[in-house]
């Protein structure tokens, strides 16, 4: 069975896109979603203070322990962090 990649948006409107995506490149690959909007407001308005950044990697986690194999985070403003994190 191939491993499962789990998305992590900051909006749903970003599902129809990556899972089309998916069924043209890897139709093969379980996916799920993850959706966290007030992850990019919050940056916005607050900037990416400790307490969101702990939030995101806790919703990270959260995905792994439901299964998921592979997260990836669609917001670029936090990607590079917590995969660097992970590691």
């Amino acid at each position: 069975m191939p491993a499962t990649l789990s998305f992590l948006h900051t909006s749903p409107i970003h599902i129809p896109t990556f899972d089309a995506l998916i069924k043209d490149q890897a139709p093969d690959i379980p996916v799920t979603h993850l959706v966290g909007e007030d992850f990019l407001s919050e940056a916005r308005d607050k900037g990416i203070s400790p307490e969101l950044t702990k939030r995101i990697h806790n919703k990270i986690i959260a995905a792994i322990d439901d299964g998921a194999n592979v997260v990836l985070c669609t917001c670029s403003s936090r990607s590079e962090e917590h995969t660097s994190e992970l590691q």
